[in-house]
């Protein structure tokens, strides 16, 4: 039989929602919990590490660089005002040596690559500042995105899993603001 690295992802994604829901009789909003424990958990993997939250990273729109580490066709979909695409190390410590004086804020979807490519960085003795919660965070809090055409609503997730969360935390905060 030869190895097909689809069937292994497929397999992975299933053993992960079943770790995350559990039992049949677990709710989706049970799972958005329990991924929400686990994102801290890669967040707190690198305590050496400045992160920031949404409301930081709001506060701090206007005197940052929000670098975005995703793939071409991700950033192509959504991003943060202003942000350059850097998706390699290398390609962002140049860019913090040509702007010493800036601060680089790294995203990605949910925050795991940026938080990774964070720590490559600090490695390198390169000052950098990971957003945790990244673009799903950002998008959730209906701040404003854009893309080559404009503003945008639209959010590419990383895979059907993270695409999967974004939409149940739009759930509910469609739900929240219906209430009186």
């Amino acid at each position: 039989m030869k190895f097909n690295p689809q069937h292994n992802y497929i397999w992975s994604v299933i053993i992960t929602l079943l770790t995350l829901v559990g039992s049949p009789t677990n709710s989706w909003a049970d799972a958005a919990e329990r991924l929400d424990q686990l994102v801290n958990q890669m967040m707190a993997e690198h305590p050496e590490l400045e992160q920031i939250n949404t409301q930081q990273a709001n506060d701090l729109a206007s005197s940052v660089t929000f670098i975005d580490v995703r793939r071409a066709e991700e950033y192509a979909v959504s991003r943060l005002p202003g942000a350059v695409h850097l998706t390699s190390a290398e390609d962002i410590a140049a860019y913090a040596k040509q702007h010493p004086n800036q601060k680089l804020v790294l995203y990605c979807s949910v925050g795991r690559r940026s938080l990774d490519m964070a720590a490559r960085l600090s490695k390198q003795n390169v000052a950098v500042t990971n957003y945790a919660g990244s673009l799903f965070a950002w998008a959730n809090q209906s701040l404003p995105l854009e893309n080559d055409q404009g503003a945008t609503t639209e959010v590419h997730p990383y895979n059907w899993f993270w695409g999967m969360r974004y939409l149940l935390d739009s759930v509910e905060q469609s739900q929240a603001a219906s209430l009186p």
